[in-house]
């Protein structure tokens, strides 16, 4: 995390393996979290559907100084828009 103090945001769309060590070391101490309602899909250059992950995603928001003093979570669906 020593490149967050020459960035201040960083965005990362992340798997959503709460189990895991880099979960716990890396991105729950540092990262807002904001969760993705439905699946995301990824098109190709032409528009063409390449599919959708497995397992749900979620965006991990690195703020230059850390996290808010307002921090929450929130959810967002897969086009947007809140719920």
């Amino acid at each position: 995390l020593t490149a967050s103090r020459q960035c201040p945001l960083v965005v990362a769309l992340l798997p959503c393996c709460f189990d895991t060590a880099w979960f716990h070391e890396w991105v729950l101490p540092f990262a807002e979290l904001h969760f993705i309602r439905s699946r995301i899909q990824f098109f190709g250059w032409q528009g063409t559907p390449i599919g959708s992950p497995r397992q749900p995603n979620f965006l991990a928001v690195y703020r230059d100084g850390g996290l808010s003093q307002q921090y929450s979570s929130k959810s967002f669906s897969a086009n947007g828009a809140r719920p």
